[in-house]
């Protein structure tokens, strides 16, 4: 085993952990896009919840306005 042998295996080994480090740094960066995405979409979907469960009570509402009124009138809707 000559020196260059060893200069060699040194730069590959260095190539390699540089590689590991980029790897490592994108995977961080793409772990915190996801969890930021994920907890917004989180967000989102109550918001489309909590507008889909006033829209049923307003629509169950009218229903029921509708239904007294026909009742105490007597008149079919």
């Amino acid at each position: 085993m000559d020196k260059t042998f060893w200069k060699e295996a040194l730069k590959q080994f260095g190539i390699g952990v540089i590689f590991a480090l980029m790897l490592v740094i994108f995977y961080t960066n793409e772990n915190a896009k996801w969890e930021k995405n994920a907890a917004n979409d989180q967000v989102r979907w109550e918001a489309v919840l909590k507008q889909y469960s006033d829209d049923q009570k307003r629509a169950l509402d009218a229903i029921r306005a509708c239904c007294m009124e026909s009742h105490t009138t007597g008149r079919q809707p």
